[in-house]
């Protein structure tokens, strides 16, 4: 079974990539909540913060939704060196 790949141009590529960041912030702030209102208690807060950050990235829905955005953003650098070292 063959898979047809789609060629994109540069300028598509960085606007998916600026795309697929603007996910990944996204999903960051879903992940972090409320939870910064911790930094106001500054040892304690930023410990409980960290546990409970870590723990929420661990979640499967989250850590893969952005493991899946995270893999696109990294073939898309990958093409994009491709194309500039083709230009060059």
């Amino acid at each position: 079974m063959q898979t047809t790949k789609k060629i994109f141009t540069l300028e598509e590529l960085k606007q998916q990539n600026k795309e697929l960041n603007d996910l990944v912030l996204e999903l960051e702030k879903k992940i972090r909540g409320h939870l910064r209102w911790w930094f106001l208690l500054p040892l304690f807060g930023f410990v409980v913060y960290s546990i409970l950050i870590d723990k929420k990235r661990r979640n499967p829905e989250m850590s893969d939704a952005l493991t899946k955005i995270k893999v696109e953003i990294l073939k898309n650098e990958i093409e994009i060196a491709r194309i500039n070292k083709a230009k060059n």
